[in-house]
């Protein structure tokens, strides 16, 4: 992986340049087990604040009310659009949808770097 990294500081994309750096953070290129358990529960943790800063209008009462109406139309935008994804309708939290759809997404991404990791240990 040394050398792969070597290669992507030459003439590697800023792309293929994040997503190494992420692999390597998340799960030590599949050697760790523990590591995207660990980041899984920090981004659940952080999802549920989400969660529940919105159930008590937090984040709104905390910023301007420019600030507060420009984010309010942004994500009113990118809620409308999120809703249609049909497979992941019926898990997405009314009110913040797009939201819900990006931390899915980490989810899943995360729980297929445990499977990485466990499927890589077990062949050892």
């Amino acid at each position: 992986m040394l050398k792969h990294q070597t290669e992507l500081s030459n003439n590697g994309s800023l792309s293929e340049r994040i997503l190494f750096w992420l692999y390597k953070l998340t799960s030590d290129f599949g050697q760790s087990i523990i590591r995207p358990i660990f980041w899984f529960a920090l981004t659940a943790i952080v999802y549920w604040l989400l969660i529940e800063t919105k159930n008590v209008d937090l984040i709104f009462r905390l910023l301007p009310e420019s600030t507060g109406d420009i984010l309010n139309d942004f994500f009113m935008i990118f809620n409308s659009m999120t809703k249609y994804i049909i497979p992941y309708k019926t898990w997405l939290k009314p009110g913040m949808e797009f939201i819900s759809f990006i931390f899915y997404i980490i989810f899943t991404s995360l729980i297929w770097l445990v499977i990485l990791a466990i499927k890589r240990h077990t062949k050892r």
